[in-house]
Order: C-alpha cells, then structure tokens, then sequence
C-alpha cells in the first residue's frame, strides 16, 4: 500500500555509511555508484551497512481496509474469481493496496486504503469482489497507529519455505500455471499462493538497482508447518509449484524472496546488466569475496 503511494524503501535512501570486505568505511556520497547499488541491490554482497539516512513521510490519517472471501473452490471458479481480482485491480488508485491469497480450497482477497474509501475504483473492486465471493465484510475506519498492530504476528517459531513466485504484468503471464499452481495448494494444507499489487509510485522511483519496475503484480508461494515431518512433503511441493511457473515463462523473481534453487538467480533478481554492475563494485569493494553467502554477488570471471 506504502509502496504504491510511495515507492519502495529504497527509493527513500538518501545516503549510507558501510564498512567494506577490506575493513575500509565509505559513505555514499564518494561514491553514486554505491547508492545506486544499495537501492535495490540485494544484501550481503560486499560490505556491511552501519547507517542509513532515508526521507520519510507523513503518517496517514486513517487506514481503511476489506476482506472478501469464497469458499470451496474448484479450478474453474478458482481461475474466474482470480481473472475478475486482476480486473478489478486495474481501476485501484495508488493509494490502496490489494492481495489475492489461496490457502486450500478457500481464497482471501485484501484490500486496504489510506485514501478515500469511496474512490471510484475502490467502490468498483468492492462491487466486483462481493459478486464473485460468498463473504464480505470492512473493518471501521480507524487511525494508522491503531490499525498496524494486526500484522505483527505472533510470538515465537514459525517453520517455513517461502520463495519469489514471479513478477507479472497481468493474469496471462501466469495463466498456463495456475492449473497446477491450484492442484498443490488444493492438495497440500500448508501451501499458500498469493498475488500482490505493485505498480502505483513503485513504476516510477528513483535510480537504482532494482530491477522490476514494470511489473504490476508479485507472487509469493509460501508453506508453513507446525510438525518437522511435512517440511519435505511442502518444500517438494514449493518446488512443483516453482516448476509450474518458470515452464509459463515467468523468469523475473523478487530477491527479497530468493530460493537456492533458481537456477539463473542473478538476472532473475537483478537483470543482467545491474548485475554486471553490481559485480564491478564487488571487485572493487570485496575484492577477496569475504562478504558472500550462497546467492551473492560474484566476483566478475
């Protein structure tokens, strides 16, 4: 929601202090080339950061939000209500947010504003979405600071495998997937498919190393268990679900929910070209490569 109004955070970093793989300390400011990094660049490639300086802004008012749920799903009408969420999205104003979430046969759709709740095309998706579901209901509106302790989460363990299920312009670049997408998470309690809305300020931030910004939607396929014996029954299935969409041809994917087995994992994250880039500065920053992990940014070849 933040970020469609917005921007993403780091379109609001404005400068930082880091400490090298050489035990040197930089600011930002010697050097664009670091901050451009640092907007979208990933973690844990060649040096620690120590501060940030970010713009912020001002709190909103009120907060309004919508829940829209249909039970019993079978793949036709699990296709339809997802079909008619992508439509409706397309009128929302860039100051609401909207998710689509599958977890069994049941799908929850999100909505939340910091505008006006009667926007038109707030008042369209709510019409749209209450045709297509069996519940609907709106929570009061109520001050931001009241309204952000619902998606704290809660206290302790949370066992999981949660990974990028890709960038998409709209339904058509998933739509081959979604039979066997729909399938695991019809058959395995634990799985979750959702879809989030991007674009909004996201399409139009600053210079940086991110990379997706023409993209409208993001996925996310996520497992969680409470038993240690169904991790690798859900981690297999996370797996069929990543197949299903890279043979759709989604090959864009969100660093921020990386998975080990990406197989061309630095384009998917970065495009090829930042990530050429991102190797110049890991030469000249870690040149031994003692800042790394299993997805960080290669010493150039």
């Amino acid at each position: 929601m933040f970020a469609r109004k917005w921007g993403l955070t780091c379109d609001h970093l404005r400068s930082f202090r880091m400490i090298d793989g050489t035990g040197a300390t930089h600011d930002s400011a010697e050097d664009p080339e670091l901050l451009w990094a640092a907007r979208g660049g990933g973690n844990g490639h060649f040096g620690i950061v120590t501060q940030l300086t970010l713009q912020t802004r001002p709190v909103p008012r009120a907060f309004s939000s919508w829940k829209f749920r249909a039970y019993h799903l079978d793949e036709a009408r699990a296709t339809a209500l997802l079909a008619a969420w992508f439509e409706a999205t397309t009128a929302l104003p860039d100051d609401a947010f909207s998710a689509w979430i599958m977890n069994g046969s049941q799908v929850t759709v999100l909505l939340t504003t910091i505008g006006p709740s009667e926007d038109k095309g707030i008042v369209a998706f709510r019409r749209a979405l209450t045709a297509q579901t069996n519940k609907a209901t709106a929570a009061p509106v109520v001050p931001l600071t009241k309204s952000m302790p619902w998606y704290y989460g809660g206290a302790g363990p949370e066992y999981f495998k949660n990974t990028s299920a890709g960038f998409y312009r709209g339904m058509d670049d998933i739509r081959s997937a979604l039979p066997g997408i729909f399938f695991e998470v019809f058959t395995k309690p634990g799985l979750v498919f959702q879809i989030n809305t991007m674009g909004g300020a996201i399409t139009h931030g600053t210079d940086g190393a991110y990379p997706h910004r023409e993209w409208s939607y993001l996925g996310e396929a996520q497992s969680y268990w409470n038993n240690p014996f169904h991790a690798s029954d859900l981690r297999a299935a996370i797996g069929r679900i990543r197949d299903h969409i890279a043979k759709a041809g989604v090959t864009s994917h969100y660093a921020n929910y990386p998975d080990l087995a990406f197989t061309d994992w630095p384009s998917a994250y970065y495009g090829a070209e930042n990530y050429r880039r991102l190797q110049a500065l890991k030469k000249r920053y870690d040149p031994d490569d003692r800042i790394r992990h299993p997805q960080s940014v290669r010493l150039p070849s």
